[in-house]
């Protein structure tokens, strides 16, 4: 079973004697933070290490290739989320440069998985609340690369899949970069939280994921179960685990939000959320985030406790 936390920052001395005694046993770290020795004595001590990556994201993609910014139907450009800079996930350059790093990742990193993030097209997910969504993206690189492989008009049941496709096989691409690479390093990718039917079927129209195409390339899917972000009750976090390992037969993991984000996550609430998280079908579950969970302590033991249930409220061994 996954008994996971998702890092934000790079490792440093503390935080890895704090992972150690939380009874994790796999962390998600950004790859650029995938090097160096905590990592190594984490990995030691039967600790795996995910590298994550963010891929069609990011205000740097907007400034490196403008022409990357998503456009909606009507030709309007999108415009930024807060934080968020959808990025179009048919940009040449962009693919490229995210291959490029997925290569440098395998060559250069000892990691035990790869997680990819941001896998979808353009969608500030949390913020949706009904239906209609804005749908993207329309620009000359989508509507070129659509007219050569299917032709018509972008619409309808073909222009949907042919989305999805676009992200199926970025993962594909992935999965066989791996395979050719003969490490054992498993493929996972972060999951908008939706079954098939939510909002008119926006899973695979808006967002282009199609869990059951991408099945047989991933071998874990992370669902961004964040209950309180989206407005939830905590059992939806069991509810939508369920929709997704129905459709997808492989390994499904929750991602839990420890964050008291846009209200407080009392300690009773994220207790149940660990129980429910880690109820079958699930896989286990992996907290967002660990830097955040550290420094709320009730959390920090109601996560030990679920992860290391002998341990009862040891405090924080310090490395040799």
């Amino acid at each position: 079973m996954k008994k996971g936390a998702f890092l934000v920052q790079p490792l440093t001395e503390e935080k890895t004697a704090k992972i150690l005694d939380l009874g994790v046993n796999e962390i998600s770290l950004k790859w650029e933070y995938c090097g160096g020795d905590h990592v190594e004595t984490l990995r030691e001590q039967g600790v795996k290490v995910y590298a994550e990556i963010s891929l069609f994201v990011g205000e740097e993609m907007w400034q490196k290739y403008p022409d990357s910014r998503p456009v909606d139907r009507h030709g309007k450009p999108m415009e930024p989320h807060d934080w968020y800079y959808g990025v179009c996930p048919n940009h040449p350059g962009v693919r490229k440069e995210k291959l490029s790093i997925i290569d440098r990742i395998l060559q250069e990193f000892n990691v035990d998985g790869l997680w990819l993030d941001f896998i979808r097209y353009p969608c500030h997910w949390e913020e949706v609340r009904s239906s209609p969504i804005t749908e993207y993206c329309f620009c000359d690189h989508c509507l070129a690369k659509y007219e050569r492989d299917v032709g018509g008009a972008p619409e309808g049941p073909q222009w949907i899949s042919w989305k999805c496709d676009q992200i199926t096989g970025f993962v594909r691409e992935v999965h066989d970069r791996i395979v050719e690479s003969g490490k054992p390093i498993q493929l996972g990718i972060f999951a908008v939280p939706w079954s098939e039917n939510e909002y008119g079927g926006a899973i695979r129209s808006i967002i282009g994921q199609d869990f059951a195409a991408q099945s047989p390339y991933v071998d874990v899917f992370g669902v961004m179960a964040y209950h309180k972000i989206v407005d939830r009750p905590v059992e939806w976090i069991g509810e939508i685990v369920e929709a997704i390992d129905r459709t997808t037969g492989q390994s499904v993991v929750p991602l839990i939000q420890s964050m008291d984000d846009p209200e407080k996550v009392s300690s009773e609430e994220f207790e149940r959320a660990i129980r429910i998280g880690m109820k079958e079908p699930s896989q286990g579950l992996i907290v967002f985030h660990f830097e955040d969970l550290s420094t709320q302590q009730d959390k920090f033991r109601a996560l030990q406790r679920a992860f290391k249930p002998r341990s009862g409220l040891s405090s924080v061994r310090q490395l040799p």
